[in-house]
């Protein structure tokens, strides 16, 4: 009943609050992290430091696989391992880098694959396994592939960058295809282009505002990139779901012959509370992942459960507004 007698100005207000946070949003993917996936903490965190400190085996590494364009090469032959050891030269003044081992230095088969003509070596870091995934450019940027060959980095770090860059991809891609999906089905179940609106208008407000909290969440600590997926399909699906029960039965209350206030007043008194147990439930649910020590995990039950509680926000505030407005 506040809201509808108050409907323009949390109109107003809510616009405003998700106005001010789409450039916030906007920079969101700045602030997140590829890693995350490990526990700094755990026993195999601390034999990778043991080993590095007593060995000097470095903590993390890639492996750089290089392949001649020669058809039939001889990876044991002097002139593949020359064109190793030049590739890798401007790696060993680095000090990030700790070692480089290969078949040059060991004379070991197993760098050299099965068909004989490609080889692969070690570059050890002296550096964390999630500090490796910042390094991959600059360190792939200093190899020096001599002409006739090519060089492919992986390992930790460059396949989780390259995950990370595929994840934002995948999620343009998913959204390029869920929102024209989800806004068919709901003009076929409202039957009226500007009902089937109210839920995708609703979604696109808690969305960015979602992301604008997590982007200020993220400067203070470690958030994946992967909560970008999560706040957007998660905050899509919500919004629309939440959007659908109070719209559809602010639309039942009005054939029934009830006030427009009525209508809003019945509407979030009903399908509102349950809207605001079930975002309370399924953001504590996500809640649980704090628990885990892996930052990644974590980031992404905190991303969830703060996009579950914007579109819960926005679903009880402004839809109730808009609909008021539009009767």
């Amino acid at each position: 009943a506040f809201v509808y007698r108050r409907r323009r100005w949390v109109l107003v207000l809510m616009l405003v609050l998700a106005a001010g946070a789409a450039p916030l949003a906007a920079g969101t993917a700045d602030q997140l992290s590829a890693g995350g996936w490990l526990d700094p903490n755990s026993e195999s965190a601390k034999v990778g430091d043991r080993l590095e400190s007593e060995f000097g085996g470095g903590r993390t590494s890639y492996v750089a696989l290089v392949r001649s364009d020669t058809a039939g090469a001889d990876a044991r032959s002097v002139e593949f391992q020359a064109a190793i050891a030049a590739t890798v030269a401007p790696l060993l003044d680095d000090p990030r880098v700790s070692e480089i081992t290969g078949y040059a230095e060991t004379g070991d088969d197993r760098f050299i694959s099965v068909a004989g003509d490609t080889a692969y070596v070690v570059i050890g870091l002296d550096m964390s396994t999630d500090e490796s995934i910042d390094a991959v450019d600059s360190i792939e940027g200093s190899l020096a592939t001599p002409n006739g060959y090519s060089v492919a980095l992986t390992g930790f770090g460059p396949i989780q960058k390259d995950s990370a860059e595929l994840s934002e991809k995948d999620l343009l891609r998913a959204e390029t295809v869920s929102l024209p999906i989800a806004a068919l089905v709901l003009i076929l179940v409202f039957a009226s282009i500007v009902a089937a609106g109210m839920p995708l208008l609703v979604a696109g407000l808690a969305i960015p505002s979602a992301l604008a909290l997590i982007n200020l969440l993220a400067r203070e600590t470690e958030m994946s990139i992967y909560v970008l997926n999560i706040a957007t399909m998660l905050g899509l699906a919500l919004a629309i779901d939440y959007s659908l029960f109070i719209t559809s039965r602010f639309r039942e209350e009005l054939a029934k012959g009830r006030s427009v206030e009525q209508a809003v007043t019945i509407a979030v008194g009903t399908a509102g509370k349950a809207i605001f147990f079930s975002g309370a439930a399924v953001a504590i649910g996500l809640s649980g992942l704090l628990w885990f020590q892996a930052s990644a995990l974590s980031s992404i039950g905190v991303g969830g459960a703060i996009v579950v509680l914007t579109s819960v926000t926005f679903s009880l505030t402004f839809l109730p507004a808009l609909l008021g407005m539009l009767g």
